[in-house]
């Protein structure tokens, strides 16, 4: 299997990094088969697929620039993901961190 087509993988490698990965082709393929993409018409009475990738690359280099757009606080929806995953990990009892005494007590 290419790199191409490999699937979503997050791991940290070693100790130094988070990597999130996927194929292009397979990012292309997600997004073509999402429920976003195939809205229901109702005239045809089926699920009709809006868009087809035609250049996954370009698609890839695309979703990666929306990634990382700022918005007017200087966040993007991949540091907003990235925080709600580690307030996720801390609610469901992280052993990577500990909670600390509030400064009022």
């Amino acid at each position: 299997m290419s790199n191409k087509e490999k699937g979503l993988r997050v791991f940290v490698s070693g100790k130094d990094e988070l990597v999130i990965k996927i194929g292009i082709d397979t990012l292309a393929h997600a997004f073509e088969r999402s429920e976003d993409n195939n809205p229901f018409n109702e005239q045809l009475n089926e699920f009709r697929q809006a868009f087809k990738v035609t250049d996954p690359s370009k698609f890839a280099n695309d979703v990666c620039t929306a990634l990382c757009d700022e918005g007017e606080d200087g966040s993007t929806p991949l540091t907003r993901l990235l925080d709600t995953c580690c307030n996720d990990a801390v609610s469901q009892g992280s052993e990577g961190c500990e909670e600390l005494e509030s400064a009022d007590a």
